[in-house]
């Protein structure tokens, strides 16, 4: 939910910023925990210069002593730091991807919802025609790009309760406008079967 809710929140911004900007603020939030911040890294470049004088100097010194020369590779700070995790690539394909079909990621909390508390558990309700425009093939193949990313994020062991998705009938119609008088053989989330009205009528 975290991941659809950021990747919906992401896709709105693309219609004020490029790809590109997009990118680069989420890298500098997912590197240095600042999207704004302009004094990190170039802090860390002058540290590397500094550690790059410092040995060089050294190095020189015993070389002048009459030392054999080594030379001793010291990794960069600046790209320790600045190296995005790989899995922007797919988070970034699933943010563009939302904003292609904004009519199906409108919805598509609800339908990850549904999904995740009610399907993948078992029930019924989600079967209702008053739910059936939030699921289409569209929000399936949505919530799989979702899957995929949750995968790269957090790992196989987080994602594979979910992997039920890939079962489930989408057939819903994204066209069609539901009408919630209908009565429906399937209880909704709020109904128990068997359950009364208080005044003994079930």
């Amino acid at each position: 939910m975290a991941i659809l809710l950021a990747g919906i929140q992401d896709a709105g911004r693309l219609d004020a910023v490029p790809l590109s900007v997009l990118r680069s603020r989420l890298e500098s939030a997912l590197t240095i925990g600042d999207a704004d911040d302009i004094y990190v890294l170039p802090m860390l470049e002058k540290a590397d210069a500094l550690f790059r004088f410092v040995q060089d100097r050294t190095h020189k010194a015993y070389v002048e002593a009459g030392a054999d020369p080594i030379r001793v590779e010291v990794p960069s700070l600046r790209d320790a730091i600045a190296s995005p995790p790989s899995y922007i690539n797919y988070y970034l394909d699933f943010v563009e991807r939302l904003r292609e079909n904004p009519q199906v990621a409108s919805g598509l909390l609800q339908t990850a919802e549904l999904t995740c508390f009610d399907a993948l558990l078992g029930d019924e309700a989600w079967k209702a025609d008053s739910f059936s425009h939030l699921f289409t093939t569209e929000h399936k193949g949505l919530l799989l790009v979702g899957l995929r990313c949750l995968e790269n994020i957090a790992g196989m062991q987080v994602s594979s309760p979910l992997r039920a998705i890939h079962d489930l009938p989408f057939r819903g119609s994204a066209g069609k406008v539901p009408d919630r008088r209908e009565p429906s053989d399937h209880p909704t989330l709020f109904e128990v079967p068997g359950s009364t009205d208080g005044m003994g009528n079930v």
